[in-house]
């Protein structure tokens, strides 16, 4: 006698894959001294449960009393923040499909826009050498157990404390190093009707480089647009003509460039 076999699946729901993005570094830009950061969260969901929700947060920042960042909308994926004052902000991408969350963090590096754009300093150093050393270690010294909201006040809006201290040790006799050079400059060609003189530029960082509003302050008439990000160790290319034509010769089709990283 023969008895039917029945076979279950059983589908488990499984939480939300969360990616908050790349850490950026970037600096204030005058008139404003404010910058605006496009966030590139991504989220992805079995939907077995519901569809999932989201909503973006700020972990830490300088100074949440008196200058707190603001995220335009932050219950979507992608908005923007709003940042006024230099220093280090953690943000955290959160998503919950009604039965489990799940999240992920990015740093955002804001300099001050009279800094230096040839080397990104470390944490802990609060006299602006681009080094950590017995100097900083002195200043920090007059502002322990201070407030929040001073320069030794690395880690954020909590006073001065052990915790601002192990930033600092953690970069002690370390310099910083530069995140972006001008690599390559390209200029009186051979054929004078071809435009393809270009200045390319390199991030040598680790983290990307928020390009946007940055522009020569000689020789070259260009800023870099809203939303120009150089990821790290990548590059860009800024030209006459960006464009894609064969004649005149453009940099795009004489160099074969990845029209993706050419600007002009």
């Amino acid at each position: 006698m023969w008895s039917p076999i029945f076979t279950f699946h059983v589908v488990s729901n499984l939480p939300p894959i969360v990616n908050a993005g790349d850490d950026v570094d970037t600096w204030l830009l005058p008139p404003d001294a404010e910058r605006v950061v496009q966030l590139n969260g991504i989220v992805t969901d079995d939907g077995f449960v519901e569809p999932y929700t989201v909503v973006w947060t700020v972990v830490s920042e300088p100074n949440s009393v008196t200058h707190p960042a603001v995220i335009s909308e932050p219950y979507i994926v992608n908005p923007t923040i709003t940042m006024t004052l230099p220093g280090l902000y953690e943000l955290e991408l959160e998503a919950d499909d009604g039965e489990l969350t799940s999240s992920d963090t990015i740093d955002i590096l804001l300099y001050d826009d009279d800094g230096a754009v040839w080397a990104i300093c470390l944490v802990g150093d609060l006299n602006n050498d681009c080094k950590v050393n017995m100097e900083d270690l002195k200043l920090f010294a007059e502002q322990w157990l201070d407030p929040p909201g001073g320069s030794a006040d690395l880690v954020g809006n909590d006073g001065v404390n052990l915790g601002d201290f192990a930033l600092l040790a953690a970069n002690w006799n370390q310099t910083g190093t530069p995140p972006v050079i001008i690599n390559e400059i390209h200029y009186d060609p051979d054929v004078k009707v071809e435009l393809v003189e270009f200045v390319e530029l390199y991030n040598a960082g680790s983290n990307t480089i928020d390009l946007s509003g940055w522009y020569f302050s000689k020789g070259i008439d260009y800023t870099f647009p809203p939303g120009t990000n150089l990821p790290p160790f990548g590059y860009v290319v800024v030209t006459e003509d960006p464009s894609l034509a064969v004649s005149p010769v453009t940099v795009c089709d004489k160099y074969g460039t990845d029209s993706s990283i050419i600007y002009g």
